[in-house]
């Protein structure tokens, strides 16, 4: 028996939807937002939402679609351009990339216990509680939730 809370996820795989669910913590006040917007947070130089709280954001695996997908939506990467800049960024002694997780049950976790958390997710299923939605990703481009 399931209890309350609980979200059931098939496996990232290179199959499955390219549509995407950008996440935050339910008691973030950040609303919407955009790719432009998106894009500091997951390259890892906006360290810090407007409240003040640390801005934590994880991702999928590399080899996952869903990776893929919103690397090219939100920052433009192909696979091999996101290798070539966290490799420049880690020579540099800059930033680390964000957490990587290996679900998307993994990340609705994360995100829901984490004040400052932010991820993506696949758009089937449910999300469960402790996170909203602040953003879609669906076919290359970031949209209102």
């Amino acid at each position: 028996m399931l209890g309350l809370g609980v979200v059931l996820w098939a496996p990232i795989t290179e199959a499955g939807s390219s549509e995407l669910l950008v996440i935050v913590n339910s008691q973030n006040p950040t609303g919407r937002l955009n790719a432009s917007e998106l894009r500091p947070i997951f390259q890892t130089s906006k360290r810090k939402w407007d409240n003040g709280a640390l801005v934590e954001p994880v991702n999928l695996p590399e080899k996952s679609v869903q990776r893929q997908v919103f690397d090219k939506a939100v920052l433009g990467f192909d696979p091999d351009t996101a290798l070539r800049y966290w490799i420049d960024r880690k020579v540099r002694g800059e930033a680390r990339p964000p957490k990587k997780l290996t679900t998307a049950a993994a990340v609705v976790a994360h995100v829901a216990s984490t004040p400052g958390g932010i991820g993506y997710i696949p758009a089937e299923g449910a999300l469960g509680a402790g996170v909203k939605v602040i953003a879609r990703v669906s076919g290359n481009q970031v949209k209102n939730p």
